[in-house]
């Protein structure tokens, strides 16, 4: 699935015009986002005691995610991941790493920030798409390295997680066509 994710920024790169190329990235990043977060309750779901973690409000309100959802979501369960799972799990999201210079969680508040502040929730003039368009094409690339470990696998037909992070099938959609999803709602 990562694949899918690369070739799409490859194509958003391709944009000439900085909104329609933000806009386009900003589908890819709330896609990458969601996908974290999913992935990190199937872990949580196929690894963990059940008992430790409520993960029922998480859940509730991420069936109608907005921007900031996801952050709020991972910053709640990476340290219950950490303590449970793997001490690294989503390096670079707290912390700098080898790949990532600024934690990703503080990019990630400038972002939704960003979006929020905005008339229209994202209208954009000229030199706003073109600085954003930047900052979020260099947010994707972190995204990738810092989630890769969680982005599930996917060979055609069928999702799955790494071994070492899941017990067989990803059993949530998050892909459709051969293509990653942005949720908007969920029934």
């Amino acid at each position: 699935m990562k694949n899918i994710y690369i070739e799409n920024l490859k194509r958003a790169l391709l944009i000439e015009n900085d909104t329609e190329r933000l806009t386009y990235q900003t589908a890819i990043l709330r896609s990458l986002l969601q996908v974290a977060v999913v992935s990190s309750f199937e872990i949580i779901k196929a690894q963990t005691p059940s008992d430790e973690i409520d993960l029922i409000d998480f859940t509730k309100r991420f069936c109608k995610p907005a921007d900031g959802l996801p952050l709020q979501i991972l910053e709640g369960v990476i340290p219950f991941l950490r303590r449970y799972v793997d001490e690294q799990f989503l390096h670079g999201w707290f912390e700098q790493s080898k790949s990532v210079s600024t934690p990703l969680n503080r990019q990630l508040v400038k972002w939704v920030e960003y979006r929020n502040k905005r008339p229209g929730h994202g209208v954009l003039d000229t030199s706003i798409a073109s600085e954003w368009s930047k900052k979020t094409t260099q947010i994707i690339n972190d995204c990738l390295k810092v989630f890769n470990k969680v982005i599930p696998i996917y060979n055609g037909s069928e999702l799955s997680l790494p071994k070492e992070l899941g017990k067989g099938l990803f059993g949530t959609p998050i892909i459709r066509n051969g293509k990653a999803i942005v949720i908007t709602s969920v029934v």
